[in-house]
């Protein structure tokens, strides 16, 4: 498996490098990630959020593998929410 993370140093929209620090909410484990053991160690990744100077687009600056995101144990199918 690839990295579990990659952060972005560069705007999604227009690679602008000029990203503003909007807000940095620390480690957190994936939503909707169900463990099958309750014991194993969960997997927290940064919650940092900017803005583009140029664009001012608001970001996610983490990119979680996709692998991870919807692998076995994702939890989300097609009209299983309200």
């Amino acid at each position: 498996m690839k990295k579990l993370i990659t952060i972005r140093k560069t705007c999604r929209l227009c690679r602008s490098r000029k990203l503003i620090d909007f807000v940095n909410l620390g480690n957190k484990p994936l939503a909707d990630f169900f463990l099958k053991d309750p014991g194993v160690k969960e997997h927290k990744f940064p919650l940092i959020v900017k803005v583009c100077a140029k664009c001012f687009l608001v970001q996610l600056m983490g990119d979680v593998n996709s692998d991870l995101l919807f692998g076995q144990n994702y939890g989300f199918y097609t009209g299983g929410s309200p």
